[in-house]
């Protein structure tokens, strides 16, 4: 099975050294989106955990009894990471961040299904529709932050 993941690791590092060359702060500015790519990273991965948690709950194998297993470690996981998401309170910069992070996955999720030949009865073209409006709504989130 092929793992496929939404996340660009070198974003945050770029954006960094953008912030840090536009400011003249560069310490200061890399620190603090260092912490924020931080923070961002908990909330998307406990996202990512609650799918994968759902998808492996609609399976009907047993696989041995290790797909119920690796549901209770993911689950034990996502709580680990809804407590380290209390210890750091949502604020504005985070939540663009993650608004930000979900367009790029929308993007990643338009062009997998764009590019796909099944018709699944209408389903798929009616769903890459739904992203596109998505995205559209999530861009202009992005324009009233």
């Amino acid at each position: 099975m092929q793992r496929h993941t939404f996340f660009a690791a070198g974003a945050g590092t770029a954006a960094a050294l953008l912030l840090a060359a536009r400011t003249g702060t560069a310490p200061a500015a890399a620190a603090a989106t260092t912490q924020l790519n931080s923070d961002a990273d908990v909330w998307r991965v406990r996202g990512r955990l609650e799918g994968m948690i759902a998808q492996l709950n609609g399976l009907e194998g047993d696989y041995g009894g290790q797909r119920v297993a690796a549901i209770g470690a993911l689950q034990a996981a996502k709580t680990h990471l809804d407590e380290a998401a209390k210890a750091r309170p949502m604020n504005q910069a985070l939540s663009d961040e993650i608004v930000r992070v979900c367009l790029e996955e929308t993007d990643e999720m338009v062009k997998r299904l764009g590019g796909d030949l099944g018709d699944y009865n209408g389903h798929r073209l009616e769903a890459v529709g739904k992203l596109n409006e998505a995205r559209t709504d999530l861009q202009n989130a992005l324009k009233h932050a």
